[in-house]
């Protein structure tokens, strides 16, 4: 995850930056998608690696909170 965009995006990288040609899409998209399987699937466990670049100030909690997953 990087910041990029003013916000936190899923990227591969090139030279440790996120660029428009390697972006992937908001992390939060995908973060909601893993927040609404759980809801439906609660009996099963799902595993996040998650690989930090996030420079802003508490990016990372930032977004999974406004995901809906910090429980």
């Amino acid at each position: 995850m990087y910041d990029f965009n003013n916000d936190i995006w899923l990227c591969h990288s090139f030279g440790a930056n996120c660029y428009n040609v390697t972006a992937f899409q908001p992390a939060i998209n995908v973060l909601r998608e893993i927040r609404v399987f759980l809801e439906g699937n609660p009996c099963e466990i799902v595993t996040i690696f998650v690989e930090d670049y996030v420079t802003s100030s508490r990016g990372l909690s930032k977004v999974f909170s406004a995901a809906g997953l910090s429980k």
